[in-house]
Parts: structure tokens; C-alpha cells; sequence
């Protein structure tokens, strides 16, 4: 795993992508920076790894899907929020948060109207 996905802050690490300039206006983000909420290096590499992952394949199937009509419906809003919920479930899975995990999944299926698996 690329340490350059860690950024160490005075607090917890934090995770730091840039997204792929192609990618930037279907997006519309130029970097995506969340904390990893922990002070463990060895957390937060896996954490980032298990990010990374999923980021990297959203990214794979916005290339590939681009033009089609799941692509147009999709909003940068709705991305953004696919990545939101990555995130948050790789921190949930690795963390004390676990239990509640189902329940916030849950509620925030209940948001999108449009369901796009990965």
C-alpha cells in the first residue's frame, strides 16, 4: 500500500486521494481528504488500503459506464455520496462502530433512488 494515500496531522491520520484528472468533472472533486480517526499507524494503512480499493474501482466503472444512461442519471451529488458511504463503511468495518453499521446502511439506502452496485 502507497504511503502517499496518509497524511499524519496532529491528531488522527488522515486519508488523501487525488482524483484522476478525467474523472474531475463527473466528480467534482479535485482530492478527496477524510480522517482515518485513528492515531495507529498500522490502522490507518489498512483503512486507507481498504479505501483505496473501492475508490479505485468506482473509478474503473465511471470510466467504463461513462455516456451510458446510469452515468446520466447519476449526479456529482450522488457520486459524492457513493464515495461518502466508501469511506465510511471501511472506517465502520475496521472500528468499534460495527454494530451500528447496519442500522446507518440502512438509512442511507433509503436516500438514493437509484441503485448502483460496485
Amino acid at each position: 500500500m502507497a504511503s502517499t494515500y496518509l497524511i499524519h496531522t496532529p491528531s488522527p491520520y488522515c486519508f488523501r486521494l487525488i482524483v484522476p484528472l478525467n474523472l474531475r468533472p463527473h466528480i467534482g472533486l479535485s482530492e478527496i481528504r477524510r480522517s482515518l480517526k485513528t492515531r495507529s499507524l498500522s490502522l490507518a494503512k489498512e483503512r486507507s488500503h481498504h479505501i483505496v480499493g473501492r475508490l479505485q474501482k468506482l473509478f474503473r466503472n465511471i470510466r467504463k459506464d461513462k455516456g451510458t444512461t446510469i452515468m446520466n442519471q447519476l449526479t456529482r451529488d450522488h457520486i459524492q455520496g457513493i464515495i461518502r458511504d466508501y469511506i465510511w463503511e471501511s472506517l465502520v468495518v475496521s472500528s468499534y462502530y460495527f454494530p451500528y453499521f447496519f442500522w446507518w446502511f440502512c438509512q442511507r439506502l433509503s436516500q438514493y433512488h437509484i441503485v448502483y452496485s460496485i
